[in-house]
Formats: structure tokens, C-alpha cells, sequence
């Protein structure tokens, strides 16, 4: 589990279709991917995709978390949330462009909405 204050960032997983919870790292934790994650909000639970790595596709420097909250579209900035790591889905990719990297998005958004069950969220 990792835990952090939600920031704003650059707006791409919104350009993406994937708008994204994003959370600065205080440490360089040995987990790059994309995972399966039950994340907490003001003791709720719901059902995420976190990428936590450098944004490879964009040629990203920073290491960061990202999560797209299923079925959610609420402020958070400034507020506190917790990540649980359920399950690794892939590992980081670099895209060609950014239509790949959809098309593997909406992958992986198919996976959480099935595999999410066994989670009981």
C-alpha cells in the first residue's frame, strides 16, 4: 500500500480518456507497472488502475503513481488517499503513440471491471 496527497499534474491520462489521481513518491519503490488497486478515499472503497513508473510513452523523467478511480469523477486535490496493490496487470511499456497506448488503456479497464470482483469491490 502507498499512501500520499493527490497533485495536479500534466493532464494527460484526462487527454487519454483516463483522468488520474496523481501522487508524488517520497521514496523509489522497486514496483514499476501497471496494477489492479482497491483505492481508499474518505474510508470508501473503490475500484483503480494505478501506473506507477516514469510515463515512458512521454519520455517522462519523475517517477510517479497515477490512478484512474472507476466510476468516480470527484475533487480531490489536496486530499489524502491510499493505493492497494491487488494485482500486477503489466509491466511499464513505451508506446509508439499515443493511440497504442489507449488501446492498451481500455485493456486494462476491461481487466480491472473483472478481475475487481474477486476483490469484493
Amino acid at each position: 500500500m502507498l499512501s500520499g496527497t493527490v497533485v495536479s499534474g500534466e493532464k494527460l491520462g484526462r487527454k487519454l480518456g483516463y483522468p488520474t489521481a496523481n501522487i508524488r513518491l517520497e521514496y523509489d519503490y522497486p514496483l514499476d507497472g501497471v496494477y489492479l488497486t482497491r483505492t481508499v478515499i474518505e474510508e470508501k472503497n473503490y475500484v483503480g488502475l494505478a501506473s506507477l513508473g516514469n510515463k515512458p510513452t512521454f519520455n517522462g523523467s519523475e517517477k510517479i503513481l497515477e490512478v484512474f478511480i472507476l466510476d468516480f469523477d470527484e475533487d480531490i486535490y489536496s486530499q489524502n488517499i491510499e493505493v492497494y496493490f491487488l494485482e500486477e496487470i503489466r509491466k511499464q511499456i513505451k508506446f509508439s503513440n499515443e493511440d497504442e497506448l489507449i488501446k492498451q488503456m481500455n485493456e486494462d479497464h476491461k481487466y480491472a471491471i473483472i478481475n475487481s470482483k474477486k476483490y469484493g469491490i
